[in-house]
């Protein structure tokens, strides 16, 4: 017998209606927790950035618009950088893996380079300097590279295409 006088394995009584309300709040009230945080910890690590970097703005919708186009620029410059990329895998067929990656990050930097700078120019509320376009796209291609992905980590892994030999 367990402490509550039944057999080990058996399932609790009902939850009173007090019980139940109690355990909904707590997990709504930990989820609203949860999502503040979170959503504070990007906006103050963002803005944070900005600062360091000597970024200036006019407003908080300035930075989350800034924000919202570097994203649909990368989207677009992700499907325009896939050709260069398989290109570059096939000129570079029988070179080693690390040239092969190395001429992918200078792409990448490339490409966000050019599009952080006409965001810049683009928008009127966000001033950036020339040396912290180049700060703040070290820093994105350095969370784009360190965050996880199964399936780029799979294909570098493997290296370009290897004429198999039968």
């Amino acid at each position: 017998m367990s402490e509550s006088g039944q057999p080990p394995g058996t399932p609790p009584g009902p939850m009173s209606f007090k019980d139940k309300s109690l355990a909904v709040s707590l997990f709504v009230l930990f989820i609203a927790f949860v999502v503040i945080f979170v959503f504070a910890a990007v906006f103050f690590l963002i803005t944070g950035t900005f600062a360091i970097l000597g970024i200036t703005y006019d407003s908080w919708q300035s930075i989350l618009s800034f924000i919202g186009m570097s994203m649909v620029s990368d989207l677009v410059l992700g499907g325009l950088l896939l050709f260069p990329k398989v290109l570059c895998a096939m000129v570079f067929r029988h070179s080693p893996r690390w040239q092969l990656l190395l001429f992918h990050l200078l792409l990448q930097f490339t490409f966000d380079l050019l599009s952080v700078h006409y965001i810049d120019e683009w928008m009127d509320g966000v001033t950036i300097g020339g040396g912290a376009e180049v700060g703040f796209v070290l820093i994105m291609i350095a969370i784009d590279t360190l965050i996880p992905d199964s399936r780029k980590k799979r294909t570098l892994n493997e290296g370009p295409p290897q004429d198999r030999v039968r």
